[in-house]
Parts: C-alpha cells; sequence; structure tokens
C-alpha cells in the first residue's frame, strides 16, 4: 500500500489489506472517556459543518463533471483528518499490515461505526462487508491471545445479536482485568451514550465516517517514503499538523527498525501526555507542536546562530516556526530528554510539596508553563533576543529555555534515551527521587518562576547563568554575589543581564544560609517567605525593580519564624486575598504620606490612590511624581507594632489627628477621609482636581468650598468616561 491519503474505508477496503494488526509489541488500548469524547466531538462538528455547506453555482451541462466537482469540493472542505498512520508488512504474512502508531485512532472509530451498525439494521450488513471478513474483523488485536480472542467475539456479536457483551458465556471473568478489553468494553458504551445526544442522522454520518475521515498512510517498511511523504503532501498543498510531519520524518532517519517502532510508540505516549495537558483546546496539537518550537528555538540560540531568526512579519505570516527548521535542529533522542523534564516536574510536584506546609506556587506555576505551550497566542522563538521591542517573546525565553536547559543537562545522565545513551560519569550517581535532589529542583524552579513573573528578559547569558547554578557546589541558594565575566559589548547594555543572580535573590538565600544544616528551619523560613511572596501584589515584580519581598523583610535583620510570620499575618490583613477595594488602608496611609500616582490625562490632576503594586514598594510614577513616597513603609512599621486590627489602627489614628486648618493637599484629602470614611470612595479609587484649564470636570474653574487654596476636590472612577464625578464637600451632607 503506497504512502498518500486516504479515507477510512479505502484503508480497510484496500485490495492488498485482509487485515490491520496490532501487534503483541505494541501497548494497549488506553484511551480514556475523555478523549473519546473529544475525538467524537471533533468528527460530529466537521460533519454538521459538512451538511450545511453551500456548494458553489453548478457546471451547466455536464451532470458527471458537476458530481466530481461536488464530491472534490466537499472532501477538499469538509474532510476530517485524523493525521498519520504508520504500519509496515510481512512479506512472510501477506495482506496482514502491523500497526506502529494510530492504534488509538483506528480502534476508537471502528467501534463508532460498529456501534452505529450496532443500533442501525441498515448498517450491519454495510459494516460486515466492509469492516469484517470470514475470519471475523479486520482489525485485530494481537497484544495478547485473549485481546485477540475476545475482540473477535465482541464485533461478531455487536454486528449481529446486540446486547451487554459481560452477560455472554465466552466471557471470561479474567477479562475485566484486561486493560485492553476494559477499555474497549467502556469506549463502546460510552460512544452509545455520546450519540445519544446528538441529533444526527446516523446512517448520513456512518456514510461521512466512512469517506470523509481521512488520514496520511506512511509505510515504514520504505524509509525514503518519509522525504517523499513530505514533498507529496507540500505539493498538494494540504494541511498536516507539524507534530505529526515532523515524527514522520525522524523516524524515517532511524535505521533500526526496532528502534523506528520502540519510538513511534512513545510518540503517541507524548501526544497524551500532552492531551492531558491541554488545558481548553480541542486536542493536543498545538502544545505538542509549541513544544517543539521552543526547543528548536532554544537549540538554535545554544548553537549561536544569531542570523538565523525570524522577524514579528515573517513569523506571523507564517503563523509559526517552519517543520524543516526545527527538523534541522533538533533530533527525536533530543526530544525525547526534554519531554522527561516536563514529566520530571509533574510526577515529582505531589513529592516535594510534601516537604513544606505551604507549596501553593507549583501548580500556579507549572500551569503557567503549560498556559505558554497552550495559549493560541503562539511564541516567537526566533525572535531577536537582542531586540528591546521583542519583550514578552523574551521573557517566556528566559523562563521555558532556562527549565528546559537546566533540567535537561541535570537530569540527562539518569534519564537518558534507551537509544542514544549519553556518557555523563559526574550525574552517573544522582538519585532523582531523593528529597536533596527534588528540593533543589523545585528550588530552581521557583527562582525562575519569580523571574518569569518579574518579566525578566536576560536571554543572552542565560546559558552561562544556568551552568553556573548547575556548577555551583552551594547550589540555587549561593549567597555570593558574582555574574558572567563578560564585557559590555555595548554601552547601553543593562548589567542585570549577565547577573547570576539578583540583589534580592542574594539578600534571601543570605538569610537562609544562616540556617545551613538546619534543614527543618529552613524550609519553614522558606515556606512563610514564599507565602508572603505569592500575595497579589508582590508576585508581580514587572515595572517595580523586580521586587517581590523585600520591601516588606530586611533579611539583614536577626528573625525568628514567628517574626517573619507576623510579617506575613500583618500583610495578609492589611491586604486580604479575597477583597478587590482597599478603602481603609487609602486612608490610612494619608496620615503617613503623598502616595498616590499621577496618571494621564495632564490637564487636569489625576490621581490614583490603588496601584498597589507601586505604592507597596515606593516606586514613583509620571512626571508630576508624588508617588514614590516612603508612606507604605513608615506606615507598615508603625502597623508591625501595632497589637490591634486595622480599624482600631485607624480609628486611634484619627484620635490623634489634628487638622483644623490643613496647608497642603495630603492633609486636605485626610482630612475628608477622617470624616467620610469609605464613602470618600464610593464612585471609585481616583481624586480629580481642575489646575484651572477648562476640562470635563463639571465646575473645573472654582476652588473647594472647605479649602478655598484648592480647586474642587472630586472622587472618581479613574476618568470622566463613565460614573458621575463626585464633590467630597457634597459628600459631608451624606455622610
Amino acid at each position: 500500500m503506497r504512502t498518500g491519503k486516504y479515507s477510512f474505508n479505502d484503508l480497510f477496503s484496500n485490495r492488498y489489506i485482509d487485515q490491520i494488526v496490532v501487534p503483541e509489541i505494541q501497548r494497549d488500548y488506553v484511551w480514556q472517556y475523555e478523549q473519546v469524547a473529544g475525538l467524537l466531538s471533533s468528527l460530529v462538528n466537521d460533519f454538521i459543518s459538512y451538511q450545511n455547506n453551500e456548494m458553489p453555482e453548478g457546471i451547466p451541462g455536464d451532470a458527471q463533471l458537476q458530481s466530481s466537482f461536488e464530491e472534490f469540493y466537499k472532501k477538499r472542505l469538509y474532510s476530517s483528518n485524523i493525521g498519520f498512520i504508520y504500519a509496515y508488512c510481512d512479506e512472510e504474512l501477506a495482506g496482514r499490515y502491523f500497526l506502529i502508531d494510530g492504534q488509538q485512532r483506528i480502534t476508537t472509530i471502528y467501534l463508532l461505526l460498529l456501534c452505529l451498525a450496532n443500533r442501525n439494521d441498515n448498517l450491519q450488513g454495510r459494516f460486515k462487508g466492509t469492516y469484517m471478513n470470514d475470519a471475523g474483523p479486520k482489525l485485530d488485536y494481537w497484544v495478547r491471545e485473549h485481546a485477540h480472542t475476545f475482540f473477535r467475539k465482541f464485533c461478531l456479536h455487536q454486528v449481529t445479536a446486540p446486547g451487554s457483551a459481560e452477560d455472554k458465556t465466552w466471557f471470561h471473568l479474567f477479562y475485566e482485568n484486561d486493560v485492553t478489553i476494559r477499555n474497549l468494553i467502556s469506549n463502546f458504551n460510552s460512544i452509545a451514550q455520546l450519540l445519544n445526544r446528538y441529533e444526527l442522522n446516523e446512517i448520513d454520518f456512518y456514510d461521512y465516517l466512512e469517506n470523509y475521515t481521512e488520514f496520511w498512510y506512511f509505510d515504514t517498511n520504505i524509509s525514503e517514503q518519509g522525504e517523499e511523504l513530505y514533498i507529496y503532501m507540500n505539493a498538494r498543498g494540504e494541511h498536516v499538523q507539524s507534530n505529526e510531519n515532523i515524527k514522520a520524518d525522524l523516524l524515517s532517519r532511524l535505521e533500526n527498525e526496532d528502534a523506528k517502532d520502540k519510538l513511534g510508540r512513545k510518540w503517541e505516549d507524548w501526544q497524551d501526555f500532552f492531551w492531558q495537558h491541554r488545558d481548553k483546546n480541542e486536542n493536543a496539537d498545538g502544545g505538542f507542536n509549541e513544544f517543539l518550537s521552543c526547543l528548536s528555538g532554544l537549540q538554535n540560540y545554544l548553537n549561536d546562530e544569531i542570523n538565523y531568526l525570524y522577524s514579528k512579519e515573517e513569523f506571523d505570516k507564517l503563523k509559526g516556526i517552519r517543520s524543516r527548521q526545527i527538523l534541522k535542529t533538533l533530533d527525536i533522542h533530543e526530544i525525547e530528554g526534554f519531554i522527561k523534564v516536563l514529566q520530571f516536574l509533574e510526577e515529582k510536584k505531589t513529592v516535594f510539596k510534601g516537604y513544606y506546609n505551604y507549596s501553593r506556587w507549583v501548580n500556579t506555576c507549572l500551569k503557567e508553563v503549560w498556559d505558554i505551550l497552550n495559549s493560541k497566542d503562539k511564541t516567537n522563538w526566533y525572535a531577536n533576543y537582542n531586540d528591546e521591542n521583542r519583550g514578552a517573546e523574551r521573557n517566556r525565553m528566559v523562563f521555558l529555555w532556562s527549565l528546559f536547559y537546566y533540567f535537561n543537562k541535570k537530569l540527562n545522565g539518569v534519564l537518558e534515551s534507551e537509544a542514544n545513551p549519553v556518557d555523563q560519569p559526574d550525574n552517573n550517581n544522582i538519585d532523582v527521587d531523593s528529597e536533596v535532589f527534588i528540593i533543589e529542583s523545585f528550588r530552581f524552579l521557583r527562582m525562575y518562576y519569580l523571574r518569569y513573573k518579574n518579566y525578566n528578559r536576560s536571554v543572552k547569558y542565560l546559558k552561562q547563568a544556568v551552568d553556573f547554578i548547575i556548577d555551583d557546589t552551594i547550589g540555587v541558594l549561593d549567597p555570593t554575589d558574582n555574574q558572567v565575566m563578560v564585557d559590555l559589548e555595548e554601552p547601553h547594555e543593562d548589567e542585570r543581564d549577565f547577573q547570576i543572580r539578583t540583589q534580592e535573590e542574594l539578600d534571601r538565600n543570605a538569610f537562609l544560609n544562616r540556617f545551613h544544616g538546619q534543614d527543618k528551619l529552613q524550609r519553614e523560613f522558606e515556606e512563610v517567605i514564599w507565602e508572603i511572596e505569592d500575595h497579589k501584589f508582590n508576585i508581580d515584580g514587572r515595572d517595580v525593580g523586580g521586587i517581590n519581598i523585600t520591601h516588606l523583610v530586611d533579611f539583614d535583620s536577626i528573625m525568628t519564624t514567628p517574626d517573619l510570620t507576623r510579617i506575613r499575618d500583618k500583610f495578609f490583613e492589611i491586604f486580604p486575598i479575597t477583597k478587590n477595594n482597599y478603602w481603609l488602608v487609602q486612608n490610612v496611609l494619608l496620615g503617613f504620606g503623598a502616595y498616590w500616582h499621577r496618571e494621564s490625562p495632564y490637564y487636569y490632576k489625576n490621581l490614583r490612590f490603588n496601584n498597589w503594586r507601586r505604592i507597596i514598594r515606593g516606586v514613583g510614577y509620571g512626571d508630576d511624581n508624588y508617588g514614590g513616597s516612603v508612606a507604605f513603609t513608615k506606615f507598615f512599621t508603625d502597623f508591625m507594632g501595632f497589637d490591634g486590627s486595622l480599624t482600631d489602627f485607624y480609628e486611634n489614628q484619627k484620635d490623634r489627628a489634628e487638622i483644623s486648618n490643613p496647608g497642603d493637599l495630603r492633609e486636605w484629602l485626610q482630612w475628608y477621609a477622617n470624616k467620610l470614611n469609605d464613602k470618600m470612595w464610593s464612585q471609585g479609587n481616583s481624586i480629580a482636581i481642575s489646575e484651572g484649564w477648562r476640562c470635563s470636570l463639571p465646575d473645573w474653574e472654582n476652588k473647594d468650598p472647605q479649602f478655598k487654596e484648592e480647586y474642587v476636590l472630586y472622587n472618581t472612577k479613574g476618568n470622566l468616561k463613565g460614573g458621575t464625578p463626585e464633590k467630597l464637600f457634597d459628600k459631608l451632607n451624606h455622610a
């Protein structure tokens, strides 16, 4: 059977094929309800589109040509493509083709057709004529003798005498413990239940499955057909999922047939792994393709191929990285090593979390990894990492490339490919299940998770930085000041681009290393630090100096775990996670300084009082900079020493305040806040003030009735395009 595109009917009606066999060396039929439901949903959606198609205008005077055109048109636009099918034939077993890839899809569609025949007398003859012969079903399972026996009897039974197979005399009790048999029965029943949910003409659907469910067949007996298939498909302009295309080419490069078969089956396992982590995507293809593109970009970076990059225009036009570029940079053994990185992190996360009371960040971090891979907003992994305008791509490069490079290098001597072992004696004694190795691994993950949240874009010296950490005898928690030893090539180069660790990382590490050798105590401090850093206002260090904790914690001080825990508890009392507005905090801070941030437009004062990421770090904003104050630091220091609640603290502050005729804006606002409390912010978290120029404020030319030195003070939602700007003075009458 030649390489090419075939329908499901073509496969089982082909004159060269008597039987499609799942051989002994193949894995079991392992698909579960989720995969079956996903495939059926995709097929039903394609069928509905096919039924609702509108044909172009007819070809007058030639009915035969019109019929042929309609058939071509429908197949071209409305077929369901299920990817590649790989098989080989044995000259000593003529007519039998042995599947090495595609058995999960082939088996599921076979069960779907069998189920439709089971439900409709008019289809039983058609099914037997195409998909069965005198020996039984044309699809056969040789993974075990009893799987073969069961499948033969099951198909004969369902097409002639519908009913539960488990009730029949030929059904043995030990069948229930067989993975393949159990899933065949379960998925057949699931298909029947799922079909009941759809309002389909099942005879038409059966016809569609036979003739419009298509795949590309690849005969692995003929290695040169890998390139032939690639040329053939591209000449026809067909769309092939890139990971399937890459798989075909990579398998064709292997000379050993056993290796082809083994790695072909592994590839399907990898696709299942990506299916399990596909999030809301219909299938695993998008995530798997992006994973391969990411690895290709990493390899291109490691090879220092700075001249081979994709511009934004080129990437957008191609809608991704060319398959031939991925094939140029990767081989199947390298892909296997990187797959094991993701598998290691997913498998060991539960073990790691068992060492700490707080470790919620682990799932969040790994979700960030999968979100990048599964996102429909694809990353240009070949973007120029020296281009300051490629910030988003560079941030993702630092995150994923660092993880893949570090873990692949650390694990490679242990999790080596069976077909391509790597001789790395230094790694041979590593126990990947050991407590020390797992904790160090996830500490590295934590380090780069924070860098990703801080929008770190230091790609240029990424390899040197990670190599330094790998070779460091102390490891991730090294507190020594270090950097990649390079000369600045450009005057404008950012010094942070070649730091091994940021200043905050060094401060944190120096603190934790005080407890080196006291593992339990060190972890107690570590988990409280994580919890503080993970607060929604601390975790995002973008544009605020990449700071996650040192605005709250002085690591140079002498602290006990109760001291650090009190910092955590006090901060979370000020900013409970479940709340979105913190009006009491806004009022309290007015007693400590001018903490607001002026935002556009600039033809009136538009002051924002809830830019918490900047406020808590004392970071300024804008030309007319009231921000950057130490108001929050002063308040937090006082509140740390106060034993009551935040409400008690504010009442105590108001009692001590003496504001009779304040002389600046902060004191005017504090006076209003003390009178109005939460009503100060009923419209929103901003205060707007005219500067004597015409603007959209209702009373822009007049002074505030209470404080005549200033123009009218308004509470707004943050702009004048919505809500109702309300004078603070008018609120006094309703307070």
